[in-house]
């Protein structure tokens, strides 16, 4: 009596198990998630001609650099394009800082607009930064705006919001005055200690 008990007990457990992953495939077909896949601080990269560490860096921004925020609906992107700096730096795991102001983003809550807005530039882009305030992406936004990019042949990719993002955006959001000399920044790499330079280069 005591193996029949225990017999249909596994067999039950089991067929729970198999409904339970059943359930969770269905759900993972509906939902398009992304997750934003972290730097490695450990990792480390040898040259193909040399057995010596190579100098390299991360870029954090590109051509044109969209800020999804997914608890509201407003859009913010960097209204004026910049380039990184070029050549070979030290490894860098954070940004650098480039004194980006609140009147450097723009606004708005359409993804045509933002479409029509790259593609009218004189320049065409060739890549673009989506950064999202979260690592797992489920805003429908974010695909909208990707799959739009890729068929006009603009590489997409994407990034969490850097330190110096985050603390602008939130003065224009919050409505309050930007002081970038009173942050003890703790995500960005080279801050000006006394002065801090006019407009974005």
């Amino acid at each position: 009596m005591i193996l029949k008990i225990n017999c249909f007990l596994i067999l039950l457990f089991s067929f729970a198990c198999c409904q339970r992953q059943e359930n969770n495939d269905s759900i993972l077909e509906k939902e398009e998630v992304f997750i934003i896949k972290h730097f490695d601080q450990n990792e480390s990269f040898q040259s193909s001609l040399a057995d010596t560490l190579q100098m390299y860096r991360i870029e954090y921004y590109l051509d044109y650099n969209i800020i999804l925020i997914d608890t509201i609906s407003d859009i913010y992107y960097h209204k004026k394009r910049f380039y990184c700096l070029t050549g070979l730096e030290m490894r860098n795991n954070l940004p650098f800082f480039r004194n980006l102001q609140p009147e450097y983003f723009q606004k708005n809550t359409s993804i045509t607009e933002i479409l029509n807005q790259v593609l009218s530039d004189s320049i065409k882009p060739e890549r673009v930064y989506i950064a999202f305030n979260r690592d797992t992406i489920m805003d429908e936004r974010y695909f909208q705006l990707k799959n739009l990019f890729i068929k006009n042949n603009i590489v997409v990719s994407t990034r969490n919001p850097t330190e110096e993002e985050d603390v602008v955006l939130s003065s224009i959001i919050n409505n309050r005055k930007y002081k970038p000399e009173e942050i003890e920044w703790q995500r960005t790499q080279y801050v000006p200690e006394k002065k801090f330079l006019k407009g974005n280069k």
